[in-house]
Formats: structure tokens, C-alpha cells, sequence
């Protein structure tokens, strides 16, 4: 239902008051008394057009009485000038991750863009459906929380391969993974809702908010002695000999080693 202010009019988005003068006394005052009322906003266009009412009123008044009456200034409106809006938030989580990857996937070397697939897969699994600007500080800390339920080996089997986070948290089951790797999951999906704000498709990235505060010994990376290293290199595994040798004579992790291509090595 439209609103109706007495004596004023919407005008380019802008409301204006209009109320003609008493005609005996037009021939000094002009036919009618203008002014805009400065809000395209009706209710703070009610309240103004009250007060200019008032003023209205008291310029009849010092008229009829013979009093000097100032003429209010024309009323001049500029037409309103409307720039596109750009709309964020529209698109899905799992639209933004796919292009997201796409693009890291020229940025790293096989074993880090492997991290970051497998973390940003995980939110996706649990978010993916919804709208980016959906996404709120609880989503951030609820993918926090059940990260920390993840057991260190998810992930690694081939029979696990594309499941999601729910479903890996149910077949976790044991130790859990560390305070590095959480922190290092959460930041990678972190660092996705960045880039996600950086290309305008998000207002804030709420996962700035979100802090992994685990309590418990770091986990011990002392090297390997000679003897250690000497058993190691003289187990002949058709499987991952090769892949056991590279990691001892280089400090590479396992993800790394097997994603070595070619090019890395000549």
C-alpha cells in the first residue's frame, strides 16, 4: 500500500512539499510554497512535512499582518543517478572452490596443492551447497571442530578417496590428528575464503575469527640416526622402496615424494 503524506509527492526518489498559497495572497507570496523535503525515506518525510507545515502556517501569518516575507528558494532536484550493484554471495561454495583450485593448481608444486585440494574438498563436502555469503562465523568454527575429530590416517587410503568430512570423522577412530595439521587445514580453507573476498564474491572472511587452540606435546621430528637410516635403505619393497629411499636422502614427506613428476627430476 503506497504512502500518503499530506501536501508532498515522491519525486525521483526524493519527497517534495507542494502547497498552494491562499490566492488573495499570491500576487505577493507566488502560488505556492515548495520545498524539498530532502529523504526519499516516507516516515522521516512525514515528520519534516509537519515541520515545514508549521513554517507554511507562519508565513500566512506574517503576510496577512503586512510583515516582510522571506520566499523559500526553489526547489531544485537532481535526477537520481543509479550505478549498477554488484550482487556477492550468489555463488556456491563448491562454484568458488572449483575455480579456486584451478587457479592454485598452477601456483604449487604437486605435493602442496594435493594439502590444499584435500582441505578445501573437506569444507566443500560440508559446505559446498550453500551460497559463499552464506557462510557465517559457526560454519567456520563447526568445519573447525570436527576437523580435530579427524584420525591422522584419513585421507591416505585409496578406499577413503572422496569421502567427506562427516563420513570421515565416522570412520575415525584412535589418535587424532595433530595441532599442526589442524591449524594447517583450517588456514588452507582460510586462505580460500580470502581469495573468495579479494574477488568481491564475499563481504569478510569469517574464518578470521576462528582460532585452533589445541593443548598437548608437539610431536617429536628428531632425525634419524645412521643406524636407523641404514636398516631403512636395505628393506627392498617393490612398492614404496623407491619412494622410502627419496624421502630419506632428500627429508621429503611421503605426499611429496609421490608427486614428483618428471620435470622435477631432470
Amino acid at each position: 500500500m503506497s504512502v500518503r503524506i499530506q501536501y508532498a509527492y515522491l519525486k525521483q526518489q526524493t519527497w517534495l512539499y507542494r502547497r498552494n498559497y491562499p490566492k488573495e495572497l499570491q500576487a505577493v507570496l507566488g502560488q505556492a510554497y515548495k520545498q524539498s523535503l530532502k529523504t526519499g525515506d516516507a516516515r522521516i518525510a512525514k515528520a519534516r512535512a509537519a515541520e515545514v507545515n508549521a513554517k507554511y502556517e507562519e508565513i500566512i501569518a506574517k503576510a496577512k499582518a503586512g510583515q516582510k516575507v522571506e520566499k523559500p528558494e526553489p526547489v531544485k532536484v537532481q535526477p537520481a543517478v543509479f550505478t549498477p550493484v554488484v550482487v556477492v554471495g550468489k555463488k556456491t561454495v563448491a562454484e568458488l572452490a572449483r575455480d579456486y583450485l584451478n587457479r592454485r593448481s598452477g601456483e604449487l608444486q604437486q605435493g602442496g596443492f594435493k594439502s590444499v585440494r584435500f582441505s578445501v574438498g573437506l569444507f566443500v563436502s560440508a559446505f559446498g551447497a550453500k551460497p559463499i555469503g552464506a557462510i557465517r562465523r559457526e560454519d567456520a568454527l563447526s568445519f573447525q571442530r570436527r576437523v580435530a575429530l579427524l584420525g591422522p590416517n584419513v585421507g591416505k587410503s585409496g578406499k577413503t578417496k572422496g569421502f567427506g568430512l562427516d563420513r570421515l570423522v565416522d570412520l575415525s577412530t584412535g589418535d587424532r590428528i595433530s595441532a599442526r595439521t589442524q591449524k594447517r587445514t583450517v588456514g588452507q580453507v582460510g586462505h580460500f575464503m580470502d581469495w573468495a573476498v579479494y574477488e568481491g564474491q564475499l563481504s569478510e572472511n569469517p574464518f578470521t575469527m576462528v582460532r585452533v587452540e589445541v593443548k598437548g606435546k608437539p610431536r617429536s621430528y628428531a632425525a634419524l640416526t645412521d643406524d636407523e637410516v641404514r636398516r631403512l635403505t636395505a628393506v627392498e619393497d617393490g612398492r614404496i622402496g623407491a619412494v622410502l629411499t627419496t624421502c630419506l636422502l632428500t627429508g621429503m614427506r611421503a605426499g611429496e615424494a609421490v608427486g614428483l613428476v618428471r620435470e622435477d627430476l631432470v
